[in-house]
């Protein structure tokens, strides 16, 4: 295993945290300010990385820097990625449909501008849409699950379903991301939804003013961020055991 060492290496430390993160010891910097890991190490790992956020709590993930992260994730696809170089949203991709069982949802950027420019996310558990187009999805995924008992809303996810006598994988459609450029992210049952218990199973999306793919729709799936490029790669998840 390689060693690296970074002279001069910028450590900040949080004394008032508070919301979302307030119980966090620290957030590891991927993002492109000038103080986060990503822009101190440059010079070794060329702004490139990859991860594999693993499925279950017994499962284990990944995070490679540098030309290991091509090899590691072997990205079989790829698109643009729209990068931020303020560092607050920095890796941005647009969403141009999604497909859940056989049913396509088609996203027009006079319709939902924001959604073209969504953010990757892994520190937003659930995936964040625009009213219309959330909207339109939860209606398909209602008519769906229609003959299943509804459960109540669980924090922002209001599309719940008591599903304790059934096997998931065979009640809930897997879906599909579709980027521009002809580009795919195929999630299947688990991602598409979040259990809590076994009598309440919510879509794991959420309406919101901002447009984020969270972390529940990024498990097990290799995402390879090459910025000098500006190429976002996906492949087939590799840390699900």
């Amino acid at each position: 295993m390689a060693t690296y060492e970074f002279k001069d290496f910028t450590f900040l430390c949080g004394h008032n945290n508070s919301g979302l993160f307030g119980a966090v010891a620290g957030v590891l910097g991927i993002g492109l300010s000038n103080d986060s890991l990503i822009s101190q190490t440059s010079t070794n790992f060329i702004l490139l990385f990859c991860y594999c956020l693993p499925p279950t709590e017994a499962s284990s993930g990944f995070l490679v820097f540098g030309t290991t992260a091509a090899l590691t994730c072997l990205p079989r696809i790829s698109k643009p990625l729209i990068s931020d170089p303020q560092g607050y949203n920095p890796y941005s991709v647009n969403l141009v449909g999604i497909t859940i069982g056989q049913r396509t949802l088609q996203i027009y950027s006079n319709d939902a501008a924001s959604v073209r420019n969504i953010v990757i996310d892994s520190g937003t558990r659930i995936t964040r849409l625009p009213a219309t187009v959330y909207s339109e999805l939860r209606s398909v995924f209602n008519e769906f699950m229609a003959e299943f008992p509804v459960a109540p809303p669980y924090g922002k996810m209001d599309t719940c379903y008591n599903l304790a006598w059934y096997d998931l994988s065979s009640v809930v459609s897997s879906m599909i991301l579709h980027f521009e450029n002809s580009v795919d992210l195929n999630l299947d049952h688990d991602s598409v939804v979040l259990s809590e218990s076994e009598s309440q199973v919510c879509l794991a999306f959420a309406e919101d003013t901002e447009t984020i793919i969270g972390n529940h729709q990024q498990r097990n799936v290799n995402i390879l961020y090459d910025i000098v490029d500006e190429i976002l790669g996906f492949s087939r998840g590799s840390c699900g055991s």
